[in-house]
């Protein structure tokens, strides 16, 4: 939450006062801690660590958001439409309906770089193939 807090409010903080940042960081932490009882200290110990294990990048692909939505509506057993009440409900599904016509229409290479998950076998195989050819080789 941290780090995404600090990401989605950087462009917002030219526009407020340091106090009323400061102030909202503040009532973050004190959330946390009374309803999680993760202490500030303990956000910040392990802040990098999460960085790094999110490759450094916050954005998440929208078919992987789509999917943790629909996980966690089925863990509280709503429909979106419940959740989300009928006007909002809408406008996410159109949203939703919106980026699949543009996934289909503008195909985006995988994160792999694009290759296809054949693709990426073989080189695994070529790559597993090399170390096992250096490792049957004499030590000079």
């Amino acid at each position: 939450m941290l780090l995404a807090y600090k990401f989605n409010e950087a462009s917002e903080v030219s526009k407020q006062s340091t106090d009323e940042v400061r102030n909202r960081l503040k009532r973050m932490f004190q959330y946390i801690d009374h309803e999680w009882e993760v202490s500030r200290q303990d956000i910040y110990d392990a802040e990098f660590g999460a960085y790094v294990k999110l490759e450094f990048t916050l954005h998440v692909p929208c078919q992987h958001a789509f999917l943790v939505y629909t996980r966690l509506l089925k863990l509280i057993n709503k429909s979106s439409r419940s959740y989300l009440g009928d006007e909002m409900s809408e406008f996410y599904t159109s949203v939703i309906a919106q980026l699949e016509r543009d996934r289909l229409e503008n195909p985006i290479q995988d994160l792999n770089g694009g290759q296809g998950q054949e693709q990426m076998e073989e080189n695994e195989g070529e790559e597993n193939e090399a170390e096992e050819n250096e490792a049957d080789e004499p030590a000079s």
